[in-house]
C-alpha cells in the first residue's frame, strides 16, 4: 500500500499547522498509521512574559481513548530548561492572557460541563473562577481576542453570549425549542452542522478580584475581537452594523466606551474588517480588511490586507497593498513603529514585517513549511510554531535579521523516532499562460 507523507495526512484531517524537528538517528519502528494523525499535538496562544524570561503557550491534543480533545497551558523558560504545565492534564484551556505586569494569567476553562473565566498566578498557583459564562454558536466568521486585560491590570474584558433565544441549547438531533416545531425567522438558522442558538455575542467587564460582570455592548448586534485602548477608556472590536448580518459579513471596526455609554463606528466600508488591535502608543488601530462586498461568512477567495486607521478616526491605510499574499495575525512592535504578520506564499506560510507607514514589506523567515502562531519577545526575538512535510509542530526562535531558527521544544521527538515519515518530493509544471 502506498504511504502518505505527513503533510498529506495532516491535510486530510484538517490539521495543517506548524513546526517540526530533526529525525532521530535510530531506524523507525513502523510506518505511519491513520490513527497517528490524532497523536499530533498543536501549539497556540504563544505569549512572552514582560521580562522575556518565560514563554507561555497552549498545547492541544486528541485522545483516541476518550474521543475528546484537551488543551493545557504550559510555560517554557526562554534561557534554558524544560517546559512544565500550569493546568491539569485532561483539561480545556483557551485564550490565556498574561496581565500587564506578568504576575497573573486569565483564561477560559470548562469544569463540570460549565465554561468559566478563571484567574491564577503566572506560576500556576491560586487558581480561582471569576465567573461562569455561556458562548453562542451563532456567529460565523473570523474572530480574534475574546479576552483582554485593561492596561492598569484591574479589569478584564471578555466575550459572552447574550440572552437565550430558545429554552434549551441546540443540538444536532433536536430542534432548539425542544419539541417537534422549530420556528425559523432568520436565514442563518444553522451553524455548520448544528442548529444555531441565535444568541448575540456581547462584551462584558469584570474586576480581576471578582465581582458582578458589567455588560457594555447592547442591541441586536454581535461584538467580537477585543482590544483595550492604552488609556483604558475604550475597547476596539469588530461588529456588523448593517442590520442584515444574515445576508452579509460586513464587519466594521467599532469603539465601545468602558463605561458602557457610547459606541463609535470607526470604519464605514463596503468590505469587512476583522481583528482590530490598538497600537501601544494609542494613536493607531491595526486591522485585517477586504475591499469587496457581497461576501460569504464561511469562505472567501479575496486576500486579507493589513490596514491601519487613526484611533480618533480618519482615512485608513493599506500596509500590504504591494504584497500579493494572504496576510494574517498582525502584531505591533513595542514602539508602535512596525507591524509583524504571517503571509501565505506558494504553499508556504512565513513571517513578514512592515512599518506603520506601509511601503516595503520584508520577509523575516520563510522555509518550505508553515508558521502557524507567533509572538514577539524582547531584544528583537520572535517565537513561532513551525511544521513542514516531514517535521511535526514545535516551537522555534529567531532573532530579527537572522533567519536561522533555534528549536525550543521537542514534544514530538519520541513519537517521530518510532514512526517512519516519508520524505516529500517537490515538482512543478507550467500552466497555459506559463505561470508555474
Amino acid at each position: 500500500m502506498r504511504r502518505l507523507n505527513l503533510l498529506t495526512v495532516v491535510f486530510l484531517s484538517g490539521m495543517i499547522c506548524a513546526p517540526g524537528f530533526l529525525m532521530g538517528s535510530l531506524a523507525p519502528e513502523r510506518p505511519w498509521k491513520a490513527e497517528d494523525t490524532f497523536r499530533v499535538k498543536n501549539f497556540n496562544h504563544l505569549q512572552i512574559s514582560p521580562d522575556g524570561s518565560h514563554l507561555y503557550f497552549v498545547l492541544s491534543m486528541r485522545s483516541l481513548e476518550d474521543d475528546r480533545g484537551y488543551s493545557r497551558l504550559w510555560v517554557l523558560p526562554t534561557e534554558g530548561g524544560d517546559p512544565f504545565p500550569l493546568t491539569e492534564e485532561k483539561s480545556s484551556v483557551s485564550s490565556p492572557r498574561l496581565s500587564p505586569d506578568g504576575k497573573k494569567i486569565a483564561f477560559f476553562s470548562s469544569k463540570g460541563g460549565k465554561l468559566g473565566l478563571w484567574m491564577m498566578n503566572s506560576d500556576g498557583t491560586n487558581k480561582r473562577r471569576l465567573t461562569e459564562l455561556e458562548r453562542s454558536n451563532a456567529y460565523l466568521g473570523m474572530r480574534r481576542n475574546e479576552l483582554c486585560w485593561s492596561p492598569d491590570g484591574k479589569m478584564l474584558a471578555y466575550n459572552a453570549a447574550g440572552p437565550r433565544h430558545y429554552k434549551n441549547d441546540p443540538s444536532p438531533l433536536n430542534p432548539p425549542t425542544g419539541n417537534d416545531v422549530m420556528v425559523i425567522n432568520r436565514l442563518l438558522y444553522k451553524t455548520f452542522y448544528y442548529y444555531s442558538d441565535l444568541r448575540r455575542t456581547y462584551v462584558w467587564l469584570i474586576p480581576v478580584n471578582g465581582g458582578v460582570p458589567q455588560q457594555i455592548s447592547f442591541g441586536d448586534y454581535d461584538y467580537h475581537s477585543l482590544s483595550y485602548s492604552p488609556d483604558g477608556k475604550w475597547i476596539a472590536c469588530a461588529s456588523n452594523r448593517t442590520g442584515k448580518d444574515d445576508f452579509n459579513a460586513n464587519n466594521d471596526v467599532c469603539l465601545l466606551s468602558t463605561e458602557g455609554k457610547e459606541m463609535l463606528q470607526l470604519t464605514h466600508t463596503i468590505g469587512p474588517e476583522y481583528a482590530p488591535l490598538w497600537s501601544p502608543d494609542g494613536s493607531i488601530i491595526l486591522y485585517l480588511g477586504r475591499v469587496r462586498d457581497r461576501r460569504c461568512k464561511e469562505s472567501d477567495a479575496e486576500l486579507h490586507k493589513i490596514c491601519v486607521i487613526p484611533s480618533k478616526g480618519g482615512n485608513s491605510l493599506n500596509l500590504t497593498a504591494s504584497l500579493d499574499h494572504w496576510s494574517m495575525s498582525p502584531a505591533w512592535s513595542d514602539d508602535s513603529q512596525k507591524v509583524y504578520f504571517t503571509a501565505q506564499n506558494s504553499g508556504k506560510v512565513g513571517l513578514y514585517m512592515t512599518t506603520k507607514q506601509g511601503g516595503k514589506v520584508e520577509c523575516l523567515f520563510e522555509e518550505n513549511g508553515q508558521v502557524s502562531n507567533f509572538c514577539l519577545g524582547k531584544d528583537k526575538e520572535i517565537y513561532f510554531v513551525f511544521t513542514d512535510f516531514t517535521h511535526l509542530p514545535e516551537i522555534y526562535r529567531i532573532a530579527e535579521g537572522n533567519k536561522n531558527k533555534t528549536q525550543m521544544t521537542v514534544f514530538h521527538k519520541n513519537f517521530v523516532d518510532r514512526v517512519e515519515i516519508v520524505e516529500s518530493e517537490y515538482f512543478s509544471y507550467p500552466s497555459f499562460d506559463s505561470l508555474k
